[in-house]
C-alpha cells in the first residue's frame, strides 16, 4: 500500500493521473500504511510530501504551484459552497453548477491572474504623464468650446485650427494677446528657439487617440472582472449564505476595484475624481491568487495587534514631544539671514536668525512687539553671547525668511522647507520629529533650533531637545517596530517547522509557513521532546544552496556508479572526463580566475590633467590607456575568454548536458562564457573596423569577476556566508514579490497625485505657465495651479512617469532623502491646505507601510537567516534535550544532572515529586560551567615557588621591593586613585586644543601635568611588572607571598589584554613626550587620545560588551570577506561602465558653460574636457592668512596654481569611478545608503560611450534627436535604466543583505554571549526560555488594593475611586487636555485667533485644573493622604496640580511679577507632563513600557561605550583636522569694535590676537595681524557699503559672507574644537552624511576642495626664527595638493568609526538588547507572556487584597477558572473531574490551608510550557504518521548551571513562604478533604432533621426549633475553631488574617 501511494502521490505531482490509493477512503484522503499502521493522511499533503521524496529519488525537480484556484484548494466534494443561494438557486442548478465547476477549475485563476498581470503592465506603460499632456490638448480646444469647429477637432488640421483661432478669444491667457491670431502662434509655432509647431500639434492628438484606447481597454478589462465578480456570486451567493462571496474579506477588495471601476467608466461618479484611485488597487488583487502571498500578507497583518501597541507607543512620544517643541521653539524659524546684493535685492544665505522678538503672549499684538536683532537693527555678531542664537555675520541682516520682509510677525510658508520643518503647530511639530527619528534631516532641524533660539533662552536647547528625541525615537522606539517584526517572523517561522500545516503550533502564525512554502520533507521524531538546539532550516527554494553545497570549484567529483557509468563512454568523453575531474585542472581553472582577477583591477580611466590639456599616452581607441597596457589587458581577456571556453567544452563533452546542468555553478560559469564570447567577439570586429562599436555594455565583460565566487567556496567559513546568503534570498521571494506590489501601488498613487506639477521648459516639451496659462492656473477647469519655479529645476525624483515614480518610491523605502522628495512635492502642491495633506499623508503611509513593515520585514529575515547560519555552527555544542516521563533517552549520552521543578521547589532528577521537605534539605550542588565559558577560561599553572623565579629578572618572590609592590598593587585604593587619574588625564585631553601656542600658559600647564601622569602610568607598569613579572608568572599564592589571589585570572603583567593596552598607551605617551618638538611625527601625538580605552578595563559592563564585541569578530570578518568580494565585482563592473564619465568643468564664477556631449564640429569630435580646457583661464583672488595675495607667490605655479586657475576638470565631491580604489569607496557609501539618489542619478546621465563628457540627464532622443548649441550639435546618449537597475541591484544586495547580515552577526553574538553569562548557552530553546519565564516570575510580586477607610462617611468615595469607571472618566479628561494642548497655534499674523486660542486654552487650563484638583480631592478623601502619597503617580498627580495651579496664578496676575520670566515659562511648559499619564493609564503599553524599562541597563552600559569611544575618535579628529576650511576669525581670536558692517569700512575691526580669549590660538606677537576678511580691499563687507572695486580685486571666497565653511564641513559640523566635534561625530554615528564630511577632509585635489582652503591659508600657532608660520587649512594639514595618504587616513578613521559607532553599535548592541528583552518580556508568542502574568496578578487580587502573597486553597479552583489560557481554563467548561485532574497535575504546595503566589503562578506557566511541547511533540508524529502512544511531558528539567541554581535559590527565599507552614501535602488533597467534609456535615444535617421529623413526641415547630440549635452550636463551634486558626496563624506568620468569608461553609 505504501509503495502504490507513493508511485500514484508522484504521478499526480508531477502531472499523470490521480490514482487512489485506497478505495476506501474519500477524494479528499488517502489511507497510507506505516510500518503496519494505516494512516489516513490529507490528499494534498501526502501528494506534495511524497511527490517531492519520489521525485528527489529520480533527481528530478518539481516546481511549486504558483496559483491556486478559489476551489482547487478545498476538498473535491461540495462542502465550500452552500446548499442553496439566494432562495432559488441549488447546487444542481445548470448555471450554478457550470460557475462552480469554473472556479475549481486551477484555469479560472490563472486567465485572472493573467488579466490582473495585462492590466497592471497597461497601468505600467501608459503614456508618460499623459495627465498634463491631456490637460494642454485640452487647452487647445478650450478656444473653440462650444463651436460647430469642436465637433470635428480631432480631424481638423493645424492650418484649419489657425484659421478657426482668429476668430474666437482665448479662454485663458494674457489679456493683451486675446483675441489676436499671432499670440497662439507666437505661443506655438515660433517660440524662442524656433522649434516647429507641427511636432506638437501631431503629438498631442496621437495623445487623445491614446486616452481612447485606453479607455477601450478599460473597458475591456472591466467586462472581464465583472465576469469574474458574477461567476463568483452565482457561485457563492452574496452575504447571509455559508461561505459567501462577501465572508472572504479578500473578495472585499475584488468588490471594491470592481465597483468603483464602473462608477468611474459609466461617468456616475464624476465628481468624485478620488474613485480613479481603485484602479491601483487592481495588481493588488494577485494577492489573493497567490496562496503563498497571501500566507504572507497574513502574518504580518497577524503582527499588527503588537504593532498597534508600538505605534501608540509611537504617538505619546511625538505628541510629549511635539507639545513641548512647541512651547520652546514656536515662531523661531521664520527668520532667515540676508545680505543685499544689489540695491533692494535680498539674497538669503540659508541660516536662520534670533530676531530676539518679545511678545505678549495674552495678545500677540504686532504694534507692540520689540525686536533688538531684526533688519537693520541685526547685531551681526554671528553667535550671541551665551544664548548661543545666531544673529548673522557682519553686513547681513535678519528678514523674514521666504519674503525678506522686515517684520518681527511673518509668513507661514517662510518657515523652513516651504513651512513643513517648523514647530508652530503640534500638527507640525509632530512632522518634523517623525521625520527626525527617521535620521533624515535632523541634524537640519537641530541646527536651525539652535540658530533660531528658544523660549526659555537657554544655550543649546535645540541640541539637547532633537539628541534626546532622536535617542529615545530612532534608537529606542522606532527598533522595536523591527524587535516586533523580528519575534514575529521568528517564532513564526519555528512555528511552521516544528508544525505540519494540519496542526500550526498554537502561539505560531501562518507568515513563517507562507515563506517558507515549497519544502516539504518528511521531519523525524524519536517520540521524545524536541531536540535540543534544533538547525533552523530557512525556508524558500534551496536548491541553489543545495547545490552550492555540494560544488567543487574546479568540476563535481565522480561516485562509484558514475565512474562505472563513465567507462562505457568512448575513450574521447573518457579523456574529457578525467580531465574535468583532474586536481591540476581545477588548479588551473583557480589560478585563471585569480589573474583574470587581476588583470580586470587593473583597468582604469586615466586622470586628466586639470589645468591643462596634455595628451594621455594613449587614444580613445585604446580607452586613453597606454597601448601596451591597453593590449596587455586585452591579451589577457583573449587568453581567460579562451581558458573558459575550453573549460566549459570539456565539460561538456565529458560530463554531458545533463549532469553538466546539475552543478548551478557550471550553468553561472556557461552563462558567463557566452556573454564574453559574444563581447570578444564584437570587439574584434571594432577592432577590425567592421563594426562602429559593440552593442553590448562595457560592464557586461566584468562579469566574470563573480567568478571570485567560487573561490569563497574554498573556505567553510565563507561557504557557510554565502550558503546563508543564499537562504535568505530564497525565504524572501515571497517578500519580495509583496513589496513590487506595493511599490507598484504606490507608484500609480503617486502618479495621480503628483504628476505634471512641475514645469518643463527644455527643448520638446515646452509645459510651462506661458505656453500653457489654463493649465497652469486655471483651478476650476482642472489645472494644477503649479507654484514651482522654473528657475528650480527640474527635480529628480519626481512622479511624472512610472519609472520616475518607482525609483522615487524605492528611494523612500530605503530611508535615503525621503524627506526631500516629500519637501518636493509639498512645495509643489502648496496651493492649498487639502493638496498639503495629500503630500503629508502619502509620505507618511508610504514610510509606515514599506519601510516600517514590509522592509523591517525583510532585515528580519535577513537577521533570521544568519541565525540559523550560526546556528550550525554550534550544533556540535548544543545542550540535552528536554526530559520527560517514559520519554526515550539516548543510551550512548552521559547522564546530566538535572533540576525539575514540583512541589513548590527544584529538586534533582534523583529525588521524590511528593517528599514533604522543604527544598533547604536537598543537597546543593556544585555548578556545572558551561562548555563554552570552560573553553573561553585562560589555562593556569602555578608551580611551586622555586628560587629561580624572579620578576625582571631581578626581584625573587622573598625580595622585599617586590613583595611591597605586590602589597600595594593589591590594595583597593590603588586602583581607585589609577582610575581616578585616568580620567583626569583623558579630560586633560580633550582641553589640551592644538590651537594653542606652545608658550601659553594653560598650553603648558596640560604639557607638565601630562608628564606628571605619564611618570605615575609608567611607575604602575614597573610595580605590577615587578610584582607579577612581566611576561610569566612562575609563582603561586604562598604563606610567603600571599598576593597573586587577588590577580588570579590574569597574573603575569601582559598575559592580560587589558594590560597590553595599559603598556602600549604609556609607551605611546613616552614617544609622544620624547618626540614633542618634532614636527614630522606630530600626528602620532594624536594616538594619545587612546589612553580613555584604559577606563574599559575598570568597569566590568563595559568590558562585557567589549567582549561582545570580541565575539562577533570572527563571525564579521566571514561576513566582511563575502562583502569586500561582492565590492569588488562590482566595483570592477562600475570602473568598466563609468570610469572616466563623471567629470565636469568646474568654473566657480560661472563664466562660461560646456553644454554636454561630444561636440561635432566638422569632421572633428571633441569631448567635455577638451571644451573645458580649450576656454580661457582666469585667476580667482584669493588671500592667504597674512593677507598676501596667491597669484603674489613666488612658488604660485608649483603650488597655488591648483587653488586659483579656473575652469578646471574635476570629478563630483561624492567621488568617481575612475579606478577600484575610489570605486569601491563609492559603492560603500552607496551601500550605507548616504547620498545614493544623487550619485545614482549623476550616473545615470553618464555618456554611454564616450568618456571625458560631464553627465548630462537630457540626451540626444530626448531633444530631437540632437543637442542644439552655439558651438554646434552635441552627441549624448545614455543609460539610465540599466545604470538605475545596477544601482537598485547593489543596495539590495550589499546594503539590505550583506550589511545587514553583520548586523545580524553583532545580534547573534550578543545573544550568545548574554545566554553564556546567564549560563543559558548549553540548553535548548525550551529549557532557556522556561529559565527566563521563571525570572520574570520570581520578580513578580502580588497586587495591593488600598485598604478602605474606618469612616462610613468615607466609603463611597473609596469605593468611587478604586472603580474601573473612574479610572476611565480620568483616562478621558487627560486625552481631552491633551486635545485642547494640541489645539494651540502660532500665527501672528491673525492675533484675533491667536487671542481667542490664548482664552481657549487659560479656561480650558482653569476648566482641567479644577478637574484634576476634583481627581486629588476625591482619593484624598476616599484613600487617605498617608495612602494616597505611597503611590508614585500619585505624587507625579499631586506635582501637576501644584504646578498648574502657581501657572494659572501667574497668567492671571495683571503687574509685573517678581520672577524671571524663565522660571514662568519653564512652569508653562511643565503642563505638557501629563500627557505621560497616558503611559499609566494605557494597560495596552505596559509590555512595551517593561521593555523599554528593562532595556535601560543594557542601553546605559552601550551608550557609556559609545560615549567613550566617541569622545576618543573625537580628540582625534581634533588634534588632526581641527584648521581644515579655516577663516580667520573663525575661532573669535579677533574682534570686531565697530557694531556693524557699515562702520567697519571707517572704523576696521581690530586684528590683534587675544591672549586671554577662550579657545583662541595665541601668537604673542602683536606685529601679526591675520587677514579678516572684512579689512581686505573690495571685501563683501566693503561691497555693501557702496565701495567699487574691479572685479579681479573682489577677494574669493566660498560660502556667503566672505567664509570657506563648504556645504558639508561648515560652523555646524566641524572639528575645530571638541564639543562641535563630539555632536559631529554623534551626526555621522547616525549615518546622517559623513561621507561628505569625510569628503571634505579630502585632499584639495578632490571634487572642489581647492576652493575652500590653501598651504597657507590656515591659522598661526607658532613662530620659526621669528617668523609666524601658517598651517595650511586643507584636510589634516600636511600641506600637499595631492596625498594619498591623507585620504587614506580619512577613510580609514571614517571606516572604522562608521562601522564600529554605526552598525555594531546602534544597529547592532542597541538592537540586540531592545530585541532579546522584547522577545522575554513583551513577545506574544512567548508561551507565557507579560499579559499573561498580569491576568493572573489582577486575578490572585480578587483574594488577596492586602498583597500578603497567600490565599486559601479553597480558592485556586475559582482562580484557575477566572484565569484566561494558557495559564488558567478560561472559557473551556470542565468537570468536576478534569479540574481535579488538573489540580492533581498542578501539584501546588498547601501551607497549612494556603497556597502561596510565585509557587503557584511557577506550577501554572510550567503546565503552559509542557502543553506547548506536548502539542509540538504531537504534531511531529502526526506529520511522520505515527500514533498517539499517550506519553506526556509533565515537568521541565533544565541543567544544574549557575542560572537555574539562582533560580533555585530564590525561590525558596520568596517573601512569607518561610513564615507559614511547610508543606506536607497539595492543594487537590486540602480540597479534598474539605470537601468531605462539607459532605459529611451535609449528611449529618440531613439525618438530623429527618430524626427530628420522625418522632412523633414532638410537633413539627418544635422539631424545626431543636434542628435551629444543633445548627447553632454546629456555627458556633466552627467559629471557635476558625478563630484558633486565624490565632496560630496570626502566630506562625506576620500577614493580616484571611477573610472570614472563605472559611465559612454554607449549608
Amino acid at each position: 500500500t505504501f509503495v502504490t501511494s507513493r508511485m500514484a502521490a508522484a504521478g499526480h505531482a508531477m502531472g499523470g493521473e490521480k490514482q487512489e490509493a485506497s478505495q476506501g477512503s474519500s477524494a479528499s484522503e488517502r489511507v497510507v500504511s506505516f510500518g503496519g499502521t494505516e494512516v489516513v493522511y490529507p490528499r494534498a499533503k501526502l501528494d506534495e510530501v511524497i511527490g517531492a521524496q519520489v521525485a528527489k529519488q529520480r533527481g528530478l525537480k518539481l516546481r511549486p504551484r504558483l496559483f491556486s484556484g478559489g476551489g482547487s484548494s478545498s476538498d473535491d466534494g461540495e462542502g465550500p459552497f452552500a446548499e442553496t443561494v439566494y432562495g432559488c438557486l441549488g447546487r444542481d442548478d445548470p448555471a450554478r453548477k457550470q460557475c462552480i465547476a469554473m472556479l475549481r477549475s486551477p484555469w479560472f485563476d490563472r486567465f485572472i491572474m493573467l488579466l490582473i498581470l495585462l492590466n497592471t503592465l497597461v497601468l505600467i506603460m501608459a503614456p508618460p504623464a499623459s495627465r498634463w499632456q491631456s490637460m494642454a490638448l485640452e487647452e487647445l480646444y478650450a478656444p473653440f468650446e462650444g463651436s460647430p469647429i469642436a465637433l470635428k477637432f480631432e480631424s481638423i488640421s493645424e492650418q484649419e485650427w489657425r484659421n478657426a483661432s482668429s476668430a474666437h478669444d482665448p479662454v485663458c491667457g494674457p489679456a493683451e494677446a486675446a483675441g489676436t491670431p499671432a499670440f497662439w502662434s507666437s505661443r506655438y509655432i515660433g517660440g524662442p528657439d524656433g522649434i516647429s509647431m507641427q511636432h506638437y500639434w501631431d503629438e498631442l492628438k496621437s495623445f487623445q487617440r491614446q486616452d481612447q484606447v485606453l479607455y477601450i481597454v478599460e473597458v475591456v478589462f472591466l467586462v472581464f472582472f465583472i465576469g469574474e465578480m458574477v461567476v463568483k456570486l452565482i457561485a457563492m451567493g452574496f452575504l447571509c449564505e455559508r461561505g459567501s462571496y462577501l465572508r472572504d474579506p479578500w473578495n472585499w477588495l475584488d468588490f471594491v476595484v470592481v465597483v468603483t471601476g464602473l462608477i468611474d467608466v459609466a461617468g456616475v461618479g464624476a465628481g468624485f475624481s478620488f474613485l480613479k484611485l481603485f484602479r491601483t488597487l487592481r495588481p493588488l488583487r494577485a494577492v489573493n491568487r497567490i496562496p503563498e502571498l497571501k500566507k504572507v500578507v497574513k502574518g504580518i497583518l497577524d503582527s499588527v495587534p503588537q504593532l498597534m501597541r508600538v505605534a501608540m507607543m509611537l504617538v505619546v512620544f511625538l505628541i510629549f514631544f511635539g507639545i513641548v517643541g512647541f512651547y520652546l521653539f514656536r515662531g523661531r524659524l521664520r527668520h532667515g539671514c540676508f545680505y543685499e546684493e544689489a540695491p533692494e535685492e535680498w539674497v538669503e544665505t540659508g541660516a536662520v536668525c534670533d530676531p530676539m522678538c518679545t511678545w505678549d503672549e495674552a495678545t500677540y499684538d504686532v504694534a507692540s512687539v520689540s525686536c533688538r536683532s531684526l533688519g537693520n537693527t541685526t547685531k551681526q555678531l554671528g553667535y550671541y553671547g551665551i544664548m548661543m542664537s545666531w544673529t548673522c555675520m557682519p553686513g547681513q541682516q535678519c528678514l523674514c525668511a521666504g519674503s525678506a520682509a522686515d517684520e518681527a510677525a511673518c509668513a507661514w510658508d517662510d518657515n523652513p522647507n516651504t513651512g513643513i520643518d517648523h514647530f508652530d503647530s503640534i500638527l507640525w511639530s509632530v512632522v518634523a520629529i517623525f521625520q527626525s527619528i527617521t535620521l533624515e534631516g535632523w541634524v537640519d532641524v537641530m541646527y536651525t533650533l539652535s540658530d533660531g533660539g528658544n523660549s526659555l533662552n537657554v544655550p543649546g536647547l535645540g541640541i539637547v531637545f532633537q539628541i534626546l528625541s532622536v535617542m529615545f525615537g530612532a534608537l529606542i522606539i522606532m527598533n522595536i517596530f523591527l524587535a516586533v517584526i523580528f519575534d514575529g517572523y521568528s517564532a513564526a517561522d519555528e512555528g511552521s517547522e516544528g508544525a505540519s500545516n494540519a496542526t500550526p503550533a498554537p502561539k505560531g502564525s501562518s507568515l513563517g509557513a507562507a515563506v517558507g512554502a515549497g519544502n516539504g520533507k518528511l521531519s523525524g521524531d524519536d517520540g521524545g521532546a524536541a531536540p535540543a538546539r534544533p538547525r533552523r532550516k530557512l525556508s524558500g527554494d534551496d536548491g541553489a544552496a543545495e547545490g552550492l553545497k555540494s560544488a567543487q570549484p574546479g568540476g563535481a567529483p565522480l561516485g562509484k556508479s558514475e565512474e562505472r557509468a563513465a567507462q562505457s563512454l568512448p575513450g574521447w568523453r573518457r579523456m574529457c572526463v578525467w580531465v574535468a575531474s583532474h586536481r591540476n585542472f581545477d588548479r588551473f581553472i583557480i589560478g585563471c580566475i585569480l589573474l583574470n582577477l587581476v588583470t580586470m583591477m587593473l583597468e582604469y580611466a586615466p586622470q586628466r590633467n586639470p589645468l591643462e590639456d596634455i595628451p594621455t599616452l594613449g587614444g580613445k581607441d585604446t580607452d586613453y590607456l597606454a597601448p601596451a597596457h591597453y593590449w596587455t589587458l586585452f591579451g589577457f581577456n583573449v587568453f581567460f575568454t579562451l581558458a573558459f571556453i575550453v573549460e566549459a567544452a570539456i565539460k561538456l563533452v565529458g560530463l554531458g548536458v545533463r549532469r553538466y546542468a546539475r552543478d548551478p555553478l557550471n550553468v553561472f560559469d556557461f552563462t558567463i562564457v557566452a556573454i564574453s564570447t559574444a563581447e570578444l567577439l564584437l570587439d574584434l570586429l571594432v577592432v577590425a573596423g567592421v563594426a562602429p562599436r559593440s552593442p553590448i555594455p562595457p560592464g557586461f565583460s566584468a562579469l566574470r569577476a563573480l567568478r571570485i565566487l567560487r573561490l569563497c567556496l574554498l573556505f567553510p567559513g565563507t561557504r557557510r556566508t554565502l550558503l546563508a546568503f543564499l537562504r535568505s534570498f530564497g525565504a524572501v521571494r515571497y517578500l519580495l514579490l509583496l513589496l513590487l506590489l506595493a511599490m507598484v501601488i504606490f507608484s500609480l498613487w503617486g502618479m495621480e497625485f503628483f504628476a505634471g506639477y512641475y514645469p518643463k521648459p527644455w527643448f520638446n516639451q515646452y509645459w510651462t505657465s506661458a505656453n500653457y496659462p489654463c493649465a497652469f492656473a486655471d483651478v476650476e477647469r482642472g489645472g494644477f495651479e503649479i507654484t514651482w519655479s522654473e528657475e528650480d529645476g527640474y527635480p529628480a525624483n519626481n512622479f511624472d512617469t512610472f519609472w520616475g515614480a518607482f525609483l522615487s518610491v524605492f528611494v523612500v523605502i530605503s530611508g535615503e532623502n525621503w524627506n526631500e522628495i516629500y519637501y518636493d512635492q509639498h512645495t509643489a502642491t502648496s496651493t492649498s491646505w487639502e493638496k498639503r495633506g495629500f503630500a503629508l499623508a502619502y509620505f507618511i503611509i508610504l514610510f509606515i507601510v514599506a519601510n516600517l513593515i514590509i522592509f523591517n520585514l525583510f532585515i528580519g529575515i535577513i537577521l533570521d537567516a544568519v541565525n540559523g547560519e550560526e546556528d550550525d555552527d554550534i550544533d556540535a555544542d548544543a545542550g540535552a534535550a528536554v526530559g520527560a516521563k517514559g520519554s526515550v533517552d539516548d543510551a550512548n549520552k552521559p547522564k546530566e544532572r538535572m533540576y525539575y521543578y514540583s512541589f513548590g521547589s527544584y529538586k534533582m532528577g534523583d529525588e521524590s515529586d511528593t517528599t514533604a521537605d522543604g527544598p533547604d534539605e536537598v543537597s546543593e550542588p556544585s555548578v556545572r560551567e558551561p562548555a563554552a565559558a570552560a573553553r573561553k577560561r585562560p589555562r593556569q599553572s602555578h608551580p611551586a615557588p622555586s628560587s629561580s623565579d624572579r620578576s625582571l629578572f631581578l626581584f625573587s618572590s622573598d625580595n622585599l621591593v617586590r613583595r611591597g609592590a605586590a602589597r600595594l598593587v593589591a590594595m583597593p585604593a590603588f586602583e581607585s586613585f589609577i582610575f581616578a587619574l585616568i580620567i583626569f588625564s583623558s579630560v586633560l585631553l580633550g582641553v589640551d586644543w592644538p590651537g594653542w601656542h606652545e608658550d601659553y600658559w594653560l598650553k603648558r600647564t596640560i604639557a607638565g601635568i601630562d608628564v606628571a601622569l605619564t611618570a605615575i602610568f609608567i611607575f604602575e607598569a614597573l610595580l605590577k611588572s615587578i610584582a607579577f613579572g612581566f611576561l610569566n608568572l612562575k609563582v603561586r599564592s604562598t604563606p610567603s607571598f600571599p598576593y597573586v589571589s587577588v590577580r588570579s585570572t590574569c597574573p603575569a603583567y601582559l598575559a592580560s589584554g587589558w594590560n597590553r593596552l595599559d603598556f602600549a598607551v604609556v609607551l605611546i605617551s613616552i614617544v609622544s613626550l620624547a618626540t614633542a618638538g618634532v614636527k614630522e611625527v606630530a600626528a602620532f601625538r594624536a594616538l594619545r587620545a587612546l589612553r580613555p580605552l584604559r577606563l574599559i578595563a575598570r568597569s566590568e559592563n563595559m568590558k562585557v560588551v567589549i567582549a561582545t564585541l570580541g565575539a562577533a569578530l570572527p563571525s564579521v570578518s566571514k561576513f566582511l570577506t563575502v562583502f569586500i568580494t561582492f565590492i569588488l565585482v562590482f566595483a570592477i563592473i562600475f570602473v568598466q561602465m563609468f570610469g572616466g564619465k563623471l567629470g565636469y568643468c568646474l568654473d566657480p564664477l560661472e563664466m562660461y558653460s560646456v553644454t554636454p556631449g561630444v561636440s561635432v564640429i566638422g569632421a572633428q569630435r571633441v569631448s567635455d574636457y577638451e571644451e573645458c580646457m580649450a576656454l580661457p583661464k582666469y585667476n580667482l583672488t584669493r588671500y592667504d592668512t597674512l593677507g598676501e595675495r596667491l597669484t603674489d607667490k613666488e612658488d604660485w605655479a608649483e603650488t597655488y596654481r591648483l587653488f586659483t586657475e579656473f575652469p578646471q576638470w574635476t570629478n563630483p565631491s561624492f567621488g568617481n569611478f575612475d579606478n577600484l580604489g575610489t570605486a569601491m569607496l563609492l559603492l560603500f557609501e552607496v551601500a550605507a545608503l548616504e547620498g545614493w539618489p544623487d550619485v545614482m542619478f549623476a550616473v545615470m546621465g553618464a555618456d554611454a560611450a564616450q568618456k571625458y563628457v560631464s553627465p548630462y540627464w537630457l540626451t540626444t532622443k530626448q531633444a530631437d534627436g540632437k543637442l542644439l548649441t552655439p558651438n554646434g550639435e552635441e552627441e549624448h546618449d545614455t543609460l539610465p535604466w540599466l545604470t538605475a537597475f545596477l544601482f537598485v541591484l547593489w543596495i539590495v544586495l550589499g546594503c539590505f543583505v550583506l550589511l545587514n547580515m553583520v548586523i545580524g552577526v553583532v545580534l547573534d553574538s550578543f545573544n550568545r554571549m548574554q545566554q553564556e553569562n546567564e549560563g543559558l548557552a548549553m540548553m535548548t530553546d525550551a529549557q532557556s526560555d522556561w529559565v527566563k519565564a521563571q525570572k520574570e516570575i520570581i520578580a513578580k510580586r502580588p497586587l495591593k488594593k488600598p485598604s478602605p477607610p474606618r469612616q462610613a462617611w468615607r466609603l463611597p468615595y473609596f469605593r468611587l475611586v478604586c472603580s474601573d469607571a473612574f479610572d476611565l472618566v480620568v483616562m478621558a479628561v487627560i486625552v481631552v487636555n491633551t486635545i485642547f494642548m494640541m489645539v494651540d497655534i502660532y500665527e501672528p499674523n491673525s492675533p484675533s485667533t491667536l487671542q481667542s486660542l490664548w482664552r481657549l486654552g487659560f479656561i480650558s487650563n482653569c476648566v482641567f485644573f479644577g478637574l484634576y484638583s476634583l481627581e486629588m480631592l476625591l482619593k484624598w478623601m476616599g484613600l487617605g493622604l498617608r495612602q494616597y502619597f505611597k503611590d508614585a503617580w500619585n505624587v507625579f498627580d499631586f506635582s501637576l496640580v501644584i504646578i498648574t495651579a502657581v501657572d494659572i496664578a501667574f497668567a492671571s496676575m495683571q503687574t509685573e511679577l517678581p520672577i524671571p520670566g524663565g522660571v514662568l515659562r519653564v512652569v508653562r511648559l511643565l503642563r505638557v507632563v501629563r500627557v505621560l499619564r497616558l503611559l499609566k493609564r494605557a494597560k495596552q503599553l505596559q509590555t512595551i513600557i517593561a521593555t523599554v524599562r528593562v532595556s535601560m541597563p543594557g542601553l546605559r552600559n552601550i551608550g557609556l561605550l559609545m560615549c567613550l569611544l566617541m569622545y576618543i575618535f573625537a580628540i582625534f579628529f581634533t588634534q588632526l583636522y581641527w584648521a581644515t576650511n579655516y577663516t580667520p576669525g573663525n575661532f573669535g581670536q579677533t574682534t570686531c569694535t565697530a557694531p556693524n558692517a557699515s562702520a567697519a569700512a571707517a572704523e576696521p575691526c581690530d586684528t590683534s590676537f587675544d591672549n586671554k580669549a577662550s579657545g583662541a590660538p595665541v601668537a604673542f606677537n602683536a606685529d601679526v595681524r591675520e587677514a579678516l576678511p572684512q579689512n581686505l580691499p573690495c571685501s563683501y563687507f566693503r561691497q555693501v557699503n557702496g565701495e567699487v572695486c574691479a572685479a579681479d580685486e573682489a577677494p574669493y571666497y566660498f560660502s556667503s559672507a566672505d567664509s570657506n565653511w563648504g556645504e558639508s564641513l561648515n560652523r555646524h559640523a566641524n572639528f575645530q574644537s571638541l564639543s562641535i566635534a563630539f555632536l559631529t561625530l554623534f551626526r555621522c554615528a547616525t549615518g546622517e552624511s559623513f561621507n561628505l564630511i569625510m569628503h571634505d577632509l579630502f585632499p584639495p585635489d578632490w571634487g572642489d576642495n581647492m576652493l575652500r582652503c590653501c598651504p597657507t591659508c590656515g591659522p598661526v600657532v607658532d613662530y620659526e626664527g621669528g617668523e609666524p608660520v601658517v598651517l595650511s587649512s586643507c584636510g589634516a594639514g600636511w600641506g600637499a595638493s595631492t596625498g594619498v595618504l591623507e585620504t587614506l587616513l580619512a577613510v580609514s578613521l571614517f571606516f572604522l568609526y562608521y562601522v564600529l559607532l554605526g552598525y555594531v553599535i546602534l544597529n547592532g548592541l542597541f538592537i540586540g538588547v531592545i530585541v532579546d528583552n522584547f522577545t522575554n518580556i513583551g513577545s506574544d508568542n512567548s508561551d507565557v507572556t507579560l499579559r499573561d502574568i498580569e491576568a493572573f496578578r489582577t486575578v490572585w487580587l480578587r483574594y488577596d487584597e492586602k498583597g500578603s502573597f497567600v490565599v486559601s486553597s479553597q480558592n485556586l479552583l475559582a482562580i484557575l477558572q477566572q484565569l484566561p489560557q494558557p495559564l488558567g481554563v478560561g472559557d473551556r467548561t470542565r468537570s468536576r473531574a478534569d479540574l481535579l485532574a488538573l489540580l492533581a497535575e498542578l501539584n501546588i504546595p498547601d501551607h497549612g490551608g494556603y497556597i502561596h503566589f510565585n509557587e503557584t503562578l511557577t506550577a501554572l506557566s510550567q503546565r503552559a510550557f509542557c502543553e506547548r511541547l506536548n502539542h509540538e511533540r504531537l504534531a511531529r508524529r502526526q506529520e511522520r504518521g505515527l500514533e498517539d502512544d499517550g506519553v506526556r511531558l509533565q515537568r521541565i528539567e533544565v541543567p544544574v548551571c549557575e542560572a537555574t541554581t539562582v533560580v533555585r535559590r530564590k525561590l525558596t527565599r520568596m517573601p512569607v513562604l518561610s513564615k507559614i507552614e511547610k508543606p506536607t501535602h497539595s492543594a487537590l488533597t486540602n480540597y479534598l478533604v474539605s470537601l468531605l467534609q462539607s459532605r459529611w456535615r451535609s449528611y449529618a444535617m440531613r439525618r438530623l432533621y429527618e430524626d427530628e421529623t420522625a418522632d412523633a413526641g414532638h410537633s413539627q415547630e418544635e422539631a424545626v426549633a431543636r434542628l435551629l440549635q444543633a445548627h447553632d452550636r454546629l456555627v458556633q463551634s466552627e467559629d471557635r475553631l476558625a478563630a484558633l486558626e486565624q490565632q496560630r496563624a496570626h502566630r506562625a506568620m506576620a500577614v493580616p488574617a484571611q477573610r472570614r468569608g472563605e472559611d465559612t461553609i454554607i449549608v
